[in-house]
């Protein structure tokens, strides 16, 4: 029932940390419905069959006209959809248009909402713009790298031998605003572009 209103888009998006090499509450797990109103009810209902299951109580809240809900399922988005996912643990969720967003807290689910209604969003951002130009309108795989925001990420996940070489190179890296990678399939060939 979980996978019945999953869309055809879904995203990890990593937002700039403040500080620290845990960026845990910076990730979220973003999923296009097919119905958000579907969405929505199948989410509740699961979380009314784990709290008879489970000793705890859902958790709510509302916040800036967004429901901000908890559910305890540690594990369950990077199950589902993959190794990728492995930074969302936790499932506090919200929606947001036809979208559910899922994160680790709900002060961090809060600064996405935040964002999202200030517009602090990808396509206002103006390193994206700029390659936005070159981008197909479709692809399998999109990854999107504002350079100068991403290397706290960078410096907390790459491995030491591959940060030795990074650092070598650092000052022309810094020199680059974005990178966007696209791989496309149309059933027979397989296409990639690469942006700078």
């Amino acid at each position: 029932q979980f996978y019945s209103w999953v869309g055809n888009e879904m995203a990890l998006v990593l937002t700039e940390p403040t500080s620290g090499k845990d960026y845990s509450n910076n990730a979220f797990a973003v999923i296009h419905t097919k119905n958000i109103t579907e969405a929505s009810k199948s989410l509740r209902e699961l979380n009314t069959v784990l709290a008879k299951k489970m000793p705890f109580r859902p958790e709510e809240e509302l916040y800036r006209q967004h429901i901000i809900s908890y559910m305890n399922l540690p594990g369950l988005i990077p199950l589902l959809f993959g190794e990728s996912f492995a930074k969302v643990q936790k499932l506090f969720y919200t929606t947001i248009a036809d979208y559910v967003v899922f994160g680790n807290q709900a002060a961090a689910i809060r600064s996405f909402i935040d964002d999202n209604m200030s517009q602090k969003i990808i396509v206002n951002d103006a390193a994206y713009e700029t390659l936005a130009e070159n981008l197909s309108a479709k692809a399998n795989c999109f990854l999107y790298v504002n350079v100068p925001r991403s290397l706290k990420i960078l410096k907390a996940e790459a491995t030491p031998s591959f940060m030795k070489s990074f650092n070598n190179k650092l000052n022309y890296i810094k020199n680059l605003d974005a990178i966007a990678i696209q791989f496309s399939s149309n059933g027979k060939m397989f296409y990639n572009n690469l942006f700078v």
